[in-house]
């Protein structure tokens, strides 16, 4: 190891001289059995956002949620091992790190941690190398490492102690390498750490074409200088209405106070920095809606708000004032509006796109949403700039009515703050008074309602459809009124049990979204990748956490229906005649002699021309079309059968076990064969 310093040397042989067990054999190979476990992959998943490096001597220790790499000899005896944690500049060695000569590199790159370097080692031919802190400089001569080089450091938000910023590293190198650049990584990757961006775009071009572009020279500050601009800040970061740190889910209140997860408490903006090494500027604006009181009721009642019961009093509050031409569709709102709750935990959180002409009831699913969804609020023609304060300061699930006359164009300001408001990490960039950029954050849950589709493909391409249509005659919806006093107390419930969704159950949530399928399959045969699985994932791990205690799980079977007809039309107007040919069996039943029928060998027989002027017929487009929509149907017969009454004729048979809309035909026709 040629560029060990002597005390680098001394504190080696004291160290490797004795048996400390954070840098045993023993340890290192229990740690790398420990990382083929799926619950390992899906817990750095939960941490990091990304899967974890194969083949690295990287691994997360759950408990601590703190991330460790190990150095090793080349006859594989560990020798250092460096811990920080996610977010974090503070590392901290157990040994003393090496460094191996990159021959014949004229470029070398450095980066903030181990989990950093592997990944982009797998972009770049240059040698990369970990920003030592001013504790491994005095180990290592990174002064005859970089002498003659290019430097390029990729570096992040600067926060924390001088001693562990880029600074020192700086400081040494700029004696004898060529020359220095530095690549300020969060505007690149729209604030999200460099793992997590390259994580999620790959190996492309883009990605390493815009560091090339961003090379500056350093600014090198002295501790006194560095501290004057710092001021030793904490070293994560929590936006102040929802947010994940610390290993807690958090939500902001009204007063400016953070509530966290279980083991639930209330925290001041004090108490989180010295606490949790968290801060946050706390935005308690009007649409904050947890107030301090309330969590007196949340904490009280939160062993009551299981998820089945919230997803149950949302389900039933959507169908009891709403018409829905397929009822799963209200499964799925449900779903959506307890996902607000916890969208921070996912990489984006889909956009639903209310689509209908006038009085087809899309008033009252909006105030419903408003109601009931997190920090929910309407807004109708909207300014950009009030929208994106209102986002900024309550992470509000927005309602947008009418949000065409705000977007006259398919590429207008409005319609690209829409579409960067659909993934986290999605910002606005404005200057100040003081001429200083300000980042403002515009990933929130959103609802775009109108009459008219949706231009702008991409913008399209981020939302889940769900057409509105009249309420036929003969069905009475309850009457809605959202200042009626009767609603108050069931809303404030399901309020509280989104809450609880975060408090209690957010592990569990992420864990179902890093479990999901690259490709996921729907009941038509069809399969949801890429953005339509973007989609889909977060309203599908909420469905599966609200299943795992039912004795017969049925809410994700209804949502992947109805994700097959919002996304697939010949799936809609399946869905669509199986309703209506429900619709006819029931009101048959009822009146069995408006049709000629007869039961037999388990089977209900019914004369094809039954079929006829009926509003399947209508739907499919002729009699003949709805004998060959029968072939899709499981066990169906067409053949002549005798008929009474009418003689042999062509009928089609239905087993009578044969569910429609989940319930058998035998039920259905309401007669039992004899």
């Amino acid at each position: 190891y040629p560029f060990l310093t002597e005390p680098g040397a001394k504190e080696a042989v004291y160290l490797e001289s004795r048996d400390i067990p954070g840098i045993s054999i023993t340890e290192y190979e229990k740690n790398m059995a420990l990382k083929s476990s799926k619950e390992y992959t899906t817990e750095f998943k939960f941490l990091c956002n990304i899967s974890p490096p194969k083949s690295h001597s990287l691994f997360l220790e759950s408990q601590s949620q703190s991330l460790f790499s190990y150095e090793l000899s080349d006859i594989g005896q560990p020798l250092c091992r460096t811990t920080w944690q996610f977010g974090s500049r503070k590392d901290v060695h157990l040994g003393v790190p090496r460094l191996k000569e990159a021959i014949g590199a004229t470029r070398l790159c450095f980066v903030e941690n181990f989990l950093e370097k592997v990944l982009i080692e797998a972009l770049i031919d240059h040698p990369v190398y970990i920003r030592p802190n001013s504790l491994a400089l005095e180990w290592n001569d990174y002064a005859l490492l970089v002498q003659g080089k290019e430097v390029i450091c990729l570096m992040g938000d600067e926060r924390g102690d001088w001693e562990d910023s880029f600074h020192p590293f700086l400081r040494v190198a700029s004696r004898t390498a060529s020359s220095i650049n530095t690549i300020y990584i969060p505007p690149l990757s729209s604030g999200r750490s460099l793992a997590e961006y390259l994580g999620q775009n790959g190996a492309n071009d883009t990605i390493l074409s815009t560091i090339e572009r961003s090379k500056k020279e350093p600014t090198i500050l002295d501790r006194g200088s560095y501290r004057n601009f710092i001021h030793t800040l904490p070293s994560n970061s929590l936006y102040f209405p929802q947010g994940l740190g610390a290993g807690h889910f958090w939500y902001g209140t009204s007063d400016g106070d953070f509530l966290h997860s279980e083991p639930i408490n209330l925290v001041s903006e004090k108490e989180l920095q010295e606490q949790f090494d968290l801060i946050s500027s706390p935005y308690p604006g009007p649409n904050i809606k947890l107030t301090n009181p309330e969590l007196l009721n949340i904490v009280s009642s939160i062993k009551q708000l299981s998820p089945l019961a919230t997803f149950l009093q949302l389900r039933s509050f959507f169908l009891k004032y709403g018409y829905f031409a397929h009822e799963e569709l209200a499964t799925l709102l449900a779903l959506w509006v307890m996902g607000t709750y916890v969208y921070q935990l996912f990489n984006a959180y889909p956009y639903l796109h209310l689509h209908g002409s006038f009085a087809t009831g899309k008033s009252t699913i909006m105030e419903t949403i408003e109601l009931t969804a997190f920090n929910g609020i309407s807004e109708s023609q909207s300014t950009m700039a009030k929208l994106i304060d209102v986002i900024h300061r309550s992470g509000a699930s927005v309602i947008l009515d009418e949000f065409e006359e705000n977007s006259k164009g398919t590429e207008d300001q409005y319609t690209q703050m829409l579409k960067a408001g659909y993934r986290k990490g999605g910002s606005y960039s404005k200057m100040t008074a003081k001429n200083q950029e300000s980042k403002l954050n515009i990933y929130s849950p959103k609802v775009l309602v109108g009459e008219s589709e949706i231009v702008n493909r991409a913008l399209k391409s981020r939302t889940i459809e769900i057409k509105t249509t009249l309420t036929p005659t003969g069905i009475n919806l309850a009457e809605w009124d959202k200042d009626d006093v009767i609603h108050q107390q069931p809303l404030s419930i399901i309020r509280r049990g989104g809450y609880s969704l975060g408090l209690m159950h957010h592990k569990h949530i992420r864990q179902n979204y890093n479990r999901l399928p690259s490709e996921i399959e729907l009941p038509s045969g069809e399969k949801l990748s890429a953005r339509k699985r973007q989609l889909a994932a977060p309203l599908l791990a909420i469905a599966q956490l609200i299943d795992v205690n039912q004795a017969t799980p049925w809410v994700e079977e209804e949502l992947l229906k109805t994700l097959d007809i919002c996304f697939f039309e010949p799936s809609a107007v399946h869905a669509t005649a199986e309703q209506l040919l429900f619709d006819l069996l029931e009101k048959w039943g009822r009146d069995p002699s408006t049709i000629n029928y007869k039961f037999k060998n388990d089977f209900l027989w019914i004369h094809n021309e039954a079929w006829i002027n009926t509003s399947l017929a209508s739907l499919l487009g002729s009699k003949d079309l709805v004998l060959s929509w029968f072939e899709k149907l499981p066990g169906v017969i067409k053949k002549s059968e005798n008929i009474p009454t009418v003689g042999t004729v062509g009928a089609s048979a239905f087993p009578l076990d044969l569910k429609i809309n989940k319930k058998a035909v035998k039920d259905i026709f309401g007669r039992k064969s004899p």
